[in-house]
């Protein structure tokens, strides 16, 4: 227990609300999911009117944009207001749901922001500009880029429909290197990055007013109106046409400028990101400097320490960067920032490859992790009473572990042939469910902290581990240590024949290290070579 801090559990109320049982019945409450900070404080005054018209709303406030559509295509909400119908159609072509916009509701400029400059003209050679790394909002980012002048985009990119990639562009004259973060981080990595791309509602949240701090706003026209969603099913419900009124009412108007601007936007206080300051500092490895390596922070991390200490001895430098997101050592392994990462299986590696089009691969296995299923009141997954709540990760390679763990043990069965040949399943392959399970999507660092909330969650074990889960004693079910989810080293494909890439996969693979993984965590990690 002292290698590993143990990470504390943040209140996760939104959470708890957004995967609440049961579907709307008339005598109940709408339940609306929104994005805290503005879009929360709106939807107070929307509440309100609403209230006048017998419809009552109950606000369900997150702080992701990943998580209110999956919830409310479960039937945890209602309704939802918060994204734009280019948003809303990625999410629809990317996992099928059935929603749809019913209404909208405001505008919201996305603006660049910087602490040093005043115009994106006087962005500097090699500047580091933060985009989202979310297909509708960094094409967003890029065609304002595109519009300052800063890049070209490739005839046609993020048009008619299309989502632009940093693979799009053209020409960049001033050689600035484009940083894919996620929305919410983007404001709070402005001490790293020369300029950054930030939504309005977290803009606001972090202190910043776009029609002052903005060094560069959207048009107002455009397609990014923001929009109220409800599940295809129940457009035509009467309550539908109540939401959609008190916002767009009148009334609404009246007391929303009633409303000063500070006073309707509270500030939230800035947190310290250093391992995204580390992942994202200037320039390509050198020779004579360290190699700069990613990882996740827990037991890779006191993995590679140890990797780092054999290394040494062979005459290789690392730097070991930690992250907190399986979504970050990719982006900045493929711009340039990272020399390698070691965090990921094959399968979550080719998703990437296949969805960003990183010229990332693989060089060398390191360890297995079996994924785990984790409960608080039950002892195994033939335990679970009908209409449990299971709790799966949300991105592709992993859900379909989990729910491949979960066919295994009986819980489900999903149509032949899902999650297999390089295919990923998804809930909708679900083609039995006696127990009537409802799956729960959330994101990989959200389910250990969201164990009080769900009756079982499949959990990563790096996951497991760094919230105080011992695999071997705690898990109710255990993935086979056989299977293509051995984690692996990987770089740039231009990278790969380098002669440092041999000296770091040697030292992974020596004999210290395996003794380290073998008597560290006595079978929750097992080494792949």
């Amino acid at each position: 227990m002292s290698l590993f801090s143990r990470i504390a559990r943040a209140a996760l109320p939104a959470i708890a609300l957004a995967i609440a049982a049961g579907a709307h019945a008339e005598s109940k409450p709408i339940k609306l999911g929104t994005m805290s900070g503005p879009d929360a404080q709106i939807w107070e005054v929307v509440q309100k009117v609403a209230k006048k018209d017998g419809l009552d709303i109950k606000i369900i406030e997150f702080n992701d944009y990943a998580q209110p559509n999956p919830a409310l295509d479960a039937g945890d909400l209602d309704a939802n207001g918060f994204q734009h119908q280019p948003f809303l159609d990625g999410q629809v072509k990317a996992r099928g749901y059935k929603i749809v916009n019913v209404g909208l509701t405001y505008v919201a400029p996305m603006g660049f922001y910087a602490k040093k400059i005043k115009s994106l003209a006087a962005l500097k050679e090699g500047a580091k500009v933060g985009i989202q790394n979310d297909p509708s909002n960094g094409n967003r980012a890029l065609l304002l880029l595109q519009k300052a002048g800063v890049i070209k985009l490739k005839a046609g990119a993020g048009t008619n429909g299309s989502n632009a990639t940093p693979r799009d562009v053209v020409e960049n004259p001033k050689k600035i290197k484009l940083v894919e973060l996620d929305s919410a981080q983007l404001p709070r990595s402005l001490d790293d990055l020369d300029a950054a791309a930030i939504n309005t509602d977290y803009a606001v949240k972090n202190g910043l007013t776009p029609a002052k701090d903005a060094i560069a706003l959207e048009d107002r026209q455009g397609p990014y109106a923001n929009l109220i969603a409800v599940r295809e099913k129940d457009k035509n419900q009467p309550w539908v046409k109540t939401l959609v009124h008190a916002y767009q009412s009148a009334l609404f108007h009246d007391k929303i400028h009633e409303v000063s601007p500070m006073s309707l936007f509270s500030r939230i206080a800035r947190a310290a990101l250093p391992a995204i300051a580390l992942a994202i500092a200037a320039g390509a490895h050198a020779e004579s400097k360290p190699i700069k390596l990613g990882t996740m922070s827990g037991p890779d991390a006191q993995i590679w320490e140890v990797v780092q200490k054999v290394a040494k001895k062979d005459g290789l430098d690392i730097k070991i960067i930690e992250f907190n997101d399986y979504a970050q050592p990719n982006p900045a392994l493929d711009a340039g920032d990272l020399d390698a990462n070691g965090f990921q299986h094959q399968p979550f590696l080719d998703g990437q490859v296949k969805a960003r089009g990183y010229k990332i691969v693989n060089v060398g296995l390191t360890y297995v992790a079996p994924m785990g299923f984790y409960a608080k009141k039950i002892k195994s997954l033939a335990a679970l009473k009908e209409g449990a709540k299971v709790g799966i990760q949300n991105d592709p390679s992993n859900g379909n572990r989990a729910l491949l763990l979960l066919q295994k043990a009986g819980v489900i069965k999903l149509k032949a042939g899902a999650g297999t040949n390089g295919s990923n399943a998804t809930p909708r392959d679900v083609v039995e469910n006696p127990k009537k399970i409802k799956l729960v999507e959330l994101d990989s660092a959200q389910l250990p902290r969201s164990l009080d909330d769900l009756d079982a969650a499949a959990i990563n074990t790096d996951y497991a581990v760094k919230n105080g889960l011992t695999p071997a004693k705690d898990a109710i079910a255990l993935e086979d240590r056989q299977g293509p989810y051995a984690n692996l080293i990987a770089v740039r494909e231009k990278d790969k024949n380098q002669p440092w890439v041999k000296t770091l996969v040697h030292a992974y693979q020596s004999e210290e290290v395996r003794k380290f993984i073998e008597t560290q965590f006595k079978g929750a990690i097992l080494p792949a070579f």
